[in-house]
């Protein structure tokens, strides 16, 4: 949008027991970190595989995304690849595990129960703490959610870098959420399109990625 390289990255990945989403924002001071965000997205869909088939815990899911990740990263890239890594998995029998690296939002809405999932950045440094082959990551924000298809009645799902969420007002927030279900359900891509393209908040120039998911009985 502005020229210049777009470092995000998302990907939605389908299979029979339920569906995995990322989105990957590469840090903009990183020569490769277009890279580093696409590799983050191929390990966020390593890890799903791999919880669904009962090889790792829980606890251990943020801890291997980040290990695939670094994996995936050409070793000539790895000094400069860092990013951040919103992911969202939703299994088809009775759950949902939505987690984030770095900053972003998540807004999900359960029936008519409306959350928000975000990490802040640290205001005072400036600073967004993000995926890095340099270093050990240690703040991840994973959260569970009871999902049972045969009790729940709908599942809205939105995942944003931080070319979007910061300019989304707190208390729109979920409104926000239902104008961009709206969009992406009534199946104009266009608009959709024209929506990201011509962004109405002056001076943001950052590089916007959104994903949007929905489910109804």
């Amino acid at each position: 949008m502005n020229g210049t390289c777009n470092q995000d990255y998302f990907k939605i990945f389908k299979k029979k027991y339920g569906i995995a989403m990322s989105v990957c924002d590469g840090v903009g001071s990183n020569k490769y970190s277009q890279f580093g965000s696409k590799a983050a997205s191929k390990a966020v869909n390593k890890v799903f595989k791999l919880y669904h088939k009962g090889k790792l815990s829980k606890q251990l899911i943020g801890e291997n995304i980040e290990h695939y990740y670094k994996k995936y990263v050409r070793r000539r890239y790895r000094n400069d690849a860092s990013t951040t890594c919103l992911f969202a998995y939703v299994f088809s029998n009775n759950e949902i595990i939505i987690g984030q690296a770095g900053d972003g939002v998540i807004l999900i809405k359960l029936d008519d129960k409306f959350l928000v999932f975000q990490n802040k950045t640290d205001d005072f440094m400036n600073e967004v703490s993000a995926l890095s082959c340099n270093y050990k990551y240690n703040h991840w924000k994973i959260k569970n959610l009871k999902f049972d298809p045969s009790i729940n009645y709908k599942l809205e799902l939105l995942l944003s870098t931080d070319g979007i969420s910061e300019d989304i007002i707190p208390e729109k927030r979920e409104q926000f959420l239902e104008y961009f279900m709206n969009l992406s359900n009534g199946g104009s891509k266009s608009k959709l399109d024209e929506t990201l393209k011509n962004w109405s908040v002056p001076g943001s120039i950052d590089d916007k990625t959104v994903i949007t998911y929905s489910w109804r009985k």
